[in-house]
Protein backbone atom coordinates (compact mmCIF):
# COMPACT_ATOMS: atom_id res chain seq x y z
CA UNK A 1 0.00 0.00 0.00
CA UNK A 2 1.46 3.34 -1.05
CA UNK A 3 0.18 6.77 0.42
CA UNK A 4 1.02 9.81 -0.55
CA UNK A 5 0.97 12.67 1.82
CA UNK A 6 1.17 16.65 1.39
CA UNK A 7 4.67 17.33 3.43
CA UNK A 8 5.33 20.68 4.13
CA UNK A 9 9.04 21.80 5.86
CA UNK A 10 9.48 24.53 7.71
CA UNK A 11 11.55 27.53 5.93
CA UNK A 12 10.24 26.34 2.56
CA UNK A 13 8.25 28.11 0.03
CA UNK A 14 6.38 24.65 -1.31
CA UNK A 15 4.87 21.69 -0.24
CA UNK A 16 6.27 18.62 -1.02
CA UNK A 17 4.45 14.94 -1.94
CA UNK A 18 5.96 12.00 0.16
CA UNK A 19 5.06 8.62 -1.05
CA UNK A 20 5.20 6.28 1.94
CA UNK A 21 4.17 3.00 2.14
CA UNK A 22 2.31 1.71 5.71
CA UNK A 23 5.33 0.28 7.08
CA UNK A 24 7.23 3.33 6.38
CA UNK A 25 8.30 4.89 9.91
CA UNK A 26 7.92 9.16 10.95
CA UNK A 27 11.54 9.08 10.91
CA UNK A 28 11.47 7.91 7.36
CA UNK A 29 9.25 10.68 6.52
CA UNK A 30 11.30 13.24 8.33
CA UNK A 31 14.58 11.84 5.92
CA UNK A 32 12.65 11.94 3.10
CA UNK A 33 10.79 15.58 3.61
CA UNK A 34 14.26 17.02 4.50
CA UNK A 35 15.97 15.58 1.70
CA UNK A 36 13.61 16.09 -0.80
CA UNK A 37 13.58 20.26 0.66
CA UNK A 38 17.39 20.76 1.23
CA UNK A 39 18.32 22.38 -2.20
CA UNK A 40 16.01 25.76 -0.41
CA UNK A 41 16.18 24.49 3.18
CA UNK A 42 19.47 23.42 5.78
CA UNK A 43 18.41 20.13 6.03
CA UNK A 44 20.28 19.71 9.49
CA UNK A 45 17.96 18.78 12.08
CA UNK A 46 17.29 17.88 14.72
CA UNK A 47 13.03 18.21 13.60
CA UNK A 48 9.70 16.80 14.75
CA UNK A 49 7.27 16.24 12.61
CA UNK A 50 3.56 16.98 12.96
CA UNK A 51 0.14 15.66 11.66
CA UNK A 52 -3.43 16.23 12.91
CA UNK A 53 -2.01 19.52 15.13
CA UNK A 54 0.33 17.15 17.04
CA UNK A 55 3.46 15.90 17.39
CA UNK A 56 3.87 12.27 15.61
CA UNK A 57 6.26 9.66 17.49
CA UNK A 58 9.01 8.82 14.69
CA UNK A 59 9.24 5.30 15.85
CA UNK A 60 5.52 4.42 14.76
CA UNK A 61 4.46 3.61 11.18
CA UNK A 62 2.02 5.34 9.19
CA UNK A 63 -0.04 1.96 9.50
CA UNK A 64 0.50 2.35 13.03
CA UNK A 65 -0.39 6.37 12.67
CA UNK A 66 -3.37 5.76 10.55
CA UNK A 67 -2.49 8.32 8.08
CA UNK A 68 -4.65 8.84 5.02
CA UNK A 69 -4.03 9.61 1.39
CA UNK A 70 -3.11 13.25 0.99
CA UNK A 71 -2.70 13.85 4.49
CA UNK A 72 -0.96 16.74 5.63
CA UNK A 73 2.58 16.70 8.14
CA UNK A 74 4.53 19.44 9.11
CA UNK A 75 8.38 19.30 9.38
CA UNK A 76 9.20 21.82 12.16
CA UNK A 77 12.94 22.45 13.55
CA UNK A 78 13.13 21.14 17.28
CA UNK A 79 13.73 24.53 19.57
Amino acid sequence: MIVPLYGFVEGDTIGLVVLARGDTTGAQIVAQLSDAASVRVDPAGPWRLLARGGEVPLDKTVEELALAPFERVDLRRRS
